[in-house]
């Protein structure tokens, strides 16, 4: 029994071997099944077929013995019909169905077509071959199988829409967005249709797809649309056809164009190349030519859908602005605002423009065509969309929000808070609310001036919040005098609850102030301390002082004697008595000064300039937010890498210079007086006798010589135009400030390439780093942080001083 087994399975393996049958076929179908049919293939001598066919389309084979016999007489007759990917193809392509339920003369007939594709080859066979079409017209089907097969469903067709396939629009691109709309392909069973679409598509082979809504009106006037197309066609040269036949389709009104088309292209004014050469070109043309001396076929597609869009909807006023101003539209920025679809065709009306405001346009750019959505969401003027175009969408909320009934009051509301920059996104929905409630009522500047006037230097972006937050305290109000006092309220809001005016707020931080507090634990500042300088102390709280230096001491904790002293000098209201200690200046920078030379030092130089203002700075509170005001920096108080270098500030060689532009810091750098010498510190040393016969120059004088130092800036905001503004502010002042205490000006090189005094060059110079009380010392121009060991020495590097015959005509 084991050996019957044994040579039935040896002679199922050499049939199956030899009829080149996979042998794992034997688990899916069997073993006697297997062994029928691979006796079968090698009866039919099939096997050099099988070597070529993958394992799928062998076993679909194995289930059709009938077909094998088939392709076994085909093989005996011409082996050359039967391709493996021919086969294959055929055999994937019937699926379930077996093919030998076909004519065998149609099956050899159809594969030995070598005409017929192998894509198609079955679909041919089972929907066209019975009808046995002549040469030609079994061409045409081949052709548009081919360019319709995978989207036109020949199964579900039935034999009137199957056969429309003999006509030669179905081989070409023309109605292939067609094929599944059972609808669009009934219609096409109308002959004068038919024949219109085949016409086409004698010039629109490579041309898109004809839509739905293009079938429907070709199919309402087949004869009068093909009649008027042959009379334009003969105007129009052979080359110019398919491009003009392209914009005919594309504009979609094709049975009213046709008598457009002809009354030009016949009359005395015919030119083809306007009715072809592009979109713009050929709806201007057809809408009597409102832009006669405009090329039209060079814009960008953004310029073309605007002049599309205005012409078709007759914006004649808008288009005879074009027409004055031909180049506008050819110039203008392709991410012109004008040019979003959504600007012209929801939000704007165009025929309400001016020359104005076309020239306005040319700098209304939205890099990427972003801009807020909210800007559309409904009818605007154009100067709203000229303020409003490229601000946050906080801005456009709020505007939308205002309640008066004129667009030009709402504008004057919100130009202003757009030109400081007073709002951020991070405001939420009832705060808007809020603010528009109050601004309805009148603009932010009125506020400032009427309600607010007692805040003398009150900012915008704090106005804000008094309004978001504040108004419920009027009383309280009427009492603050600086916008930092607002600013601490604003962030400790939870003590105001209660508070009848100042005096209790007051007397509510000194007890409550967590800040404070923890400051007076850790400073070991008495209660007796407390209440002899209560109105200090509590200034000093209201104006964030105990906050800032509490901050500080968090992050400096080894500089705790040196913070003591600061704030207990400022609490007793002697801080510049600590900073300007006797003495200390010369000190400091090794250098003798005359006494009248350091009360000019001391002095706060303070110059005002339309809208800006600038002023020496060394109290302690301004100073200690150098790090966060106008910038975040390395000296930050709060998280700043070189903070330890901070309280160098107060030693009394050094101020700072703060700039203010609208009401808002924007502007600040380190001033110096320090001591500085052209040649190095042995040659100073030196002592030789005169040569009289040589005239002397400036810079063989090597003693060392009292020098005013500024630091390079920090600035936030500013343009290009107002940094150069902002510089020179500054470089007129310290000059100022220079010649009262007799010294040499030096700069940084920071300023070369926005000075406008050109009497500054560039020049090698030894700048004396000064002692510092504090050790450690921040030097922007030097290489950054200067240790103890840099201190009390000379450094050389290239500043901008002015050149000598200069300074010696200004002395």
């Amino acid at each position: 029994m084991m050996i019957e087994r044994i040579l039935k399975h040896m002679n199922i393996y050499k049939e199956m071997k030899n009829a080149a049958i996979p042998l794992k076929l034997i688990g899916k179908k069997g073993e006697d099944f297997c062994m029928n049919a691979a006796r079968l293939v090698n009866q039919q001598e099939l096997s050099g077929l099988m070597e070529g066919l993958n394992e799928e389309t062998i076993s679909s084979l194995m289930d059709d013995p009938e077909m094998l016999t088939y392709l076994g007489k085909m093989n005996k007759k011409d082996f050359s019909i039967l391709e493996p990917d021919r086969i294959r193809m055929i055999v994937e392509c019937a699926g379930n169905e077996k093919l030998s339920e076909f004519p065998y003369e149609k099956i050899e007939k159809v594969l030995a077509d070598k005409e017929i594709p192998d894509r198609i080859v079955y679909v041919y066979l089972k929907y066209y071959a019975f009808l046995e079409p002549k040469e030609e017209l079994k061409k045409q089907l081949v052709a548009s199988l081919e360019t319709c097969i995978g989207e036109f469903d020949v199964a579900r067709a039935g034999i009137k829409i199957r056969m429309l396939l003999i006509n030669p629009a179905f081989s070409t691109e023309l109605l292939y967005e067609l094929l599944k709309d059972e609808e669009s392909l009934a219609l096409l069973l109308k002959q004068d249709l038919m024949e219109l679409v085949n016409y086409l598509s004698e010039f629109c082979k490579e041309t898109e797809s004809l839509n739905k809504k293009q079938l429907e009106e070709l199919s309402r006037h087949p004869k009068e649309i093909r009649n008027g197309l042959e009379v334009i066609l003969t105007q129009i040269p052979k080359e110019w056809q398919a491009s003009f036949l392209h914009l005919w389709l594309w504009n979609e009104s094709l049975y009213a164009d046709i008598p457009k088309l002809i009354r030009f292209l016949t009359g005395p004014d015919a030119d083809f190349e306007k009715v072809s050469n592009g979109k713009a070109a050929y709806v201007n043309t057809l809408y009597g030519n409102p832009l006669p001396d405009m090329d039209l076929y060079e814009l960008t597609l953004e310029k073309t859908e605007l002049i599309l869009y205005a012409i078709t909807k007759r914006k004649k006023h808008f288009l005879e602005l074009l027409r004055k101003n031909g180049d506008w539209l050819i110039n203008l920025d392709r991410n012109s605002l004008i040019l979003d679809e959504e600007v012209y065709k929801r939000c704007l009306n165009l025929n309400t423009l001016n020359e104005q405001n076309l020239r306005d346009c040319e700098y209304m750019v939205v890099p990427w065509r972003k801009s807020e959505e909210s800007l559309f969401s409904k009818p605007r003027v154009f100067e709203e969309l000229k303020i409003l175009y490229n601000v946050k969408a906080v801005y456009i909320d709020l505007y939308d929000r205002l309640a008066y009934s004129k667009s030009d009051d709402r504008l004057r509301v919100i130009r202003e808070l757009i030109k400081r920059d007073c709002l951020t996104d991070a405001l939420e929905e009832n705060q808007i609310e809020r603010l528009a409630e109050a601004l309805s009522k009148k603009p932010l500047s009125r506020w400032m001036q009427e309600d607010f006037k007692n805040i003398l230097d009150l900012r915008h972006e704090t106005a804000i919040w008094i309004l978001i937050f504040l108004m419920d305290f009027t009383e309280l109000l009427k009492e603050l005098t600086r916008d930092n006092q607002v600013y601490f309220l604003l962030h400790n809001q939870n003590l105001l609850n209660g508070c009848s005016g100042l005096p209790a707020l007051m007397d509510k931080l000194l007890a409550q102030d967590p800040s404070w507090k923890n400051l007076k634990t850790e400073l070991n500042i008495s209660d007796a301390f407390v209440v002899e300088n209560k109105s200090n102390i509590q200034k000093f709280i209201y104006e964030g002082g105990a906050e800032i230096m509490t901050s500080f001491l968090n992050r400096q904790p080894k500089k705790k004697e040196e913070i003591r002293r600061i704030v207990n000098a400022e609490l007793l209201g002697k801080f510049m008595e600590l900073k300007y200690h006797g003495g200390d200046l010369g000190r400091e920078i090794a250098f003798p000064i005359k006494r009248d030379t350091e009360e000019i030092w001391k002095e706060k130089l303070l110059r005002v300039d339309c809208g800006w203002e600038i002023w020496e700075e060394d109290s302690l509170l301004p100073i200690m937010q150098i790090g966060e005001v106008p910038l975040r920096s390395c000296i930050s108080y709060r998280n700043g890498p070189n903070c330890d270098c901070l309280l160098s500030c107060f030693d009394a060689n050094k101020k700072i210079i703060f700039i203010k532009h609208n009401g808002k810091i924007v502007f600040r750098a380190i001033l110096r007086l320090t001591k500085g010498s052209f040649v190095a510190a042995d040659e100073r040393k030196t002592i030789e006798f005169v040569d009289v016969t040589v005239k002397s120059e400036p810079h063989e004088n090597k003693a060392e010589e009292l020098v005013l130092f500024l630091e390079r800036y920090y600035q936030s905001g500013l343009s290009e135009q107002e940094i150069r503004k902002a510089v020179n502010l500054t470089a007129m002042l310290v000059k100022e400030k220079a010649e009262k205490i007799g010294a040499r000006l030096v700069l940084s090189s920071s300023y070369k390439n926005v000075l406008e005094n050109k009497n500054y060059v560039l020049t090698n110079f030894y700048m004396y780093i000064s002692a510092s009380k504090n050790g450690s010392q921040y030097l922007d121009s030097l290489g950054g942080a200067a240790g103890v060991s840099a201190s009390g020495s000379y450094t050389c590097n290239t500043f901008l001083l002015e050149a000598e015959e200069r300074r010696e005509e200004s002395l």
